[in-house]
């Protein structure tokens, strides 16, 4: 899912979703840039989109409860495994000189 608001870093999205989706150790939550959070929520095999969508409108309505309004949520299906993985950065291994490669 990737979460878009209005007010930027001023309201909190990225803490307020970390705490809606707990500490499940195999979800990843992140700010992409002052306006976006990315969610990456394990699902379980047999879940289906259906899930993914009931989990997106319980966010939207605990940011709403939070008085967070102007958001909007993207999500999109189920990926069950994800082959042929690639470091996402490139450059030294101290981090400095690397670029992102997000989009292949």
């Amino acid at each position: 899912m990737i979460v878009e608001s209005a007010g930027g870093k001023d309201n909190n999205v990225l803490e307020l979703a970390r705490t809606h989706f707990g500490s499940n150790s195999k979800d990843f939550i992140t700010a992409v840039d002052e306006s976006n959070v990315i969610v990456v929520k394990e699902f379980a095999e047999t879940d289906t989109g259906k899930e993914i969508e009931k989990s997106a409108r319980a966010l939207e309505a605990a940011l709403l409860k939070e008085g967070i309004r102007e958001i909007r949520i993207a999500y999109g299906t189920i990926v069950h495994e994800i082959k042929g993985s690639q470091p996402f950065l490139q450059g030294s291994q101290d981090g400095t000189g690397c670029r992102q490669n997000l989009l292949r």
